[in-house]
């Protein structure tokens, strides 16, 4: 299942990136316990030209009383405007993914014991 068809609202957030880069984070924020606490939840999309698969990642921060909320997830966005999306908007780092992929589908795992 594409990832964005499982997420039913709207983006959180939408940047454009150089050479077609287009990153959305979604707002995924559910109960965690009881009826004040929840479990913050943003899900990033990163759509490259060219690329079927999407680049998804989840940040996520547990055991957040209701009314600070909306402060986490702005400062969770914050952060990931200031660390993650610089990375993610450059124009190599489709290609660095898609070699990153690749050896990760060749690699072998050898169990102990295993002939």
């Amino acid at each position: 299942m594409n990832p964005v068809q499982r997420t039913l609202s709207p983006p959180l957030a939408t940047f454009e990136g150089r050479a077609g880069v287009q990153v959305e984070v979604y707002d995924e924020t559910k109960p965690y316990a009881y009826s004040n606490i929840f479990q913050v939840m943003l899900r990033v999309v990163a759509r490259f030209p060219g690329e079927e698969e999407p680049y998804e990642r989840v940040l996520a921060r547990i055991g957040i009383h209701d009314f600070d909320v909306e402060r986490v997830k702005a400062d969770m966005l914050a952060n990931f405007e200031a660390s993650s999306l610089p990375y993610l908007v450059r124009p190599d780092f489709s290609r660095r993914l898609a070699d990153h992929r690749e050896r990760e589908s060749r690699k072998i795992l050898f169990f102990p014991g295993a002939q």
